[in-house]
């Protein structure tokens, strides 16, 4: 390995190197001739001689009417790193004591609610893929069956039915909590699928939006006005979670829809 490549590996860039190196061999030189040596332009030349005078690793002298660049100890390199040492281990140390301040701003910027807003009919097809994308292990879901099937009618291509074979193909739990019109209980057994779920009585719980929690994010829709909201925060996830479980276990005292002596699954 040449010269110029091991001081291309303690920080000199190749022209940086080739100029140096060419100092080294004629000690003192004009920057017209140390260009013709290193195979570097006079302009070039001329910048990173000036730099190298900067870092105390050449002079300059004057003869003749001509400035002339003389090299000085390849000591005064070893002294450069020492000088970067410390430079480096002040701001290491500076860094360490500024931590704790970095880190609480961090921790307060990630508690802080991420929330994104979609409007119209498609923006349930997207937070419903957000849920698959997640990876969660687990959905909990709390809607408004009547009005689920009013502005989502189903079909063959219906979000919720798509929803339910993906989310069966990629085994994921749900507990769902259904709000129904307990004058046509039969209506809506055909949109049910969720693998644990129970029901609720609209009359008794007016429920008229769609909740879905899943990993430390929750989606508030609503059907009437096609708004669907995403918000991503732990705290507020395992809230509204907490409520969620508690209206489960209220749900205990009102018998399952049943559609003659058979449950739609």
């Amino acid at each position: 390995m040449t010269l110029a490549k091991k001081l291309e590996q303690l920080g000199f860039s190749e022209k940086e190197a080739k100029v140096y190196v060419a100092l080294l061999e004629v000690g003192e030189a004009t920057p017209h001739e140390i260009a013709i040596k290193s195979g570097i332009n006079r302009a070039t030349a001329y910048v990173i001689l000036e730099h190298l005078k900067k870092q105390d690793l050449a002079s300059t002298v004057s003869k003749k009417n001509k400035i002339y660049y003389t090299l000085e100890p390849p000591l005064n390199l070893l002294d450069s790193f020492d000088q970067e040492k410390q430079e480096i281990e002040s701001k290491i140390g500076k860094a360490r004591k500024l931590m704790p301040e970095l880190e609480m701003l961090e921790r307060m910027s990630s508690e802080k609610a991420k929330v994104k807003i979609f409007e119209g009919k498609e923006s349930l097809n997207i937070v419903r893929k957000d849920i698959l994308r997640s990876g969660c292990k687990e959905v909990y879901n709390i809607f408004n069956i009547s009005l689920g099937l009013k502005y989502f009618p189903q079909s063959s291509t219906d979000h919720r039915d798509v929803l339910r074979k993906m989310v069966t193909n990629k085994k994921m739990k749900s507990k769902v909590i259904t709000i129904y019109n307990s004058n046509k209980p039969t209506d809506h057994l055909p949109y049910l699928y969720s693998e644990e779920r129970k029901y609720l009585p609209y009359k008794k719980f007016p429920f008229d939006c769609d909740f879905v929690f899943y990993g430390e994010k929750v989606i508030l829709f609503s059907f009437q006005d096609l708004l669907a909201i995403i918000i991503e925060n732990k705290s507020i996830c395992i809230g509204l979670k907490a409520m969620f479980n508690y209206i489960w276990e209220g749900a205990e005292k009102y018998p399952s829809l049943k559609q003659g002596n058979k449950s739609k699954k």
